[in-house]
């Protein structure tokens, strides 16, 4: 099975985004409801709770779940010409579906492990 799924230190990945932000430790620990000293544990750490991860990527408005799986995965015609023209039953091929979908530009929501482990 191909999966694409990297190792990640979600405590580094906190620290520089915590860091691009501007925010101080205390702040950040205000933002997800723990003391500092907690927060100085939490960015030692490699590994982290996903409803904690969840409240760290709401505060620091990032979503940290998409640095473990980055591939976006691929999506049928059929699924694309939904989100193209809203209609399940528009029966196109590929290539006519990538011409159509390059030449509008529209952005379409592809599912990426974010929205999985979200879900579980």
């Amino acid at each position: 099975m191909d999966n694409d799924i990297k190792h990640v230190h979600v405590g580094q990945a906190i620290d520089k985004r915590r860091n691009e932000l501007g925010l101080s430790k205390s702040e950040l620990g205000r933002k997800i409801g723990v003391p500092q000293q907690h927060i100085n544990r939490i960015l030692e750490r490699e590994t982290m709770e996903t409803s904690r991860l969840i409240k760290v990527s709401e505060a620091l408005d990032f979503n940290f779940f998409s640095l473990f799986c980055p591939k976006q995965h691929h999506i049928s015609a059929h699924l694309a010409a939904v989100s193209l023209d809203g209609n399940a039953n528009n029966l196109i091929g590929d290539a006519e579906l990538a011409v159509q979908l390059s030449s509008e530009k529209k952005e379409t929501y592809l599912p990426n492990c974010s929205s999985f482990l979200r879900t579980v």
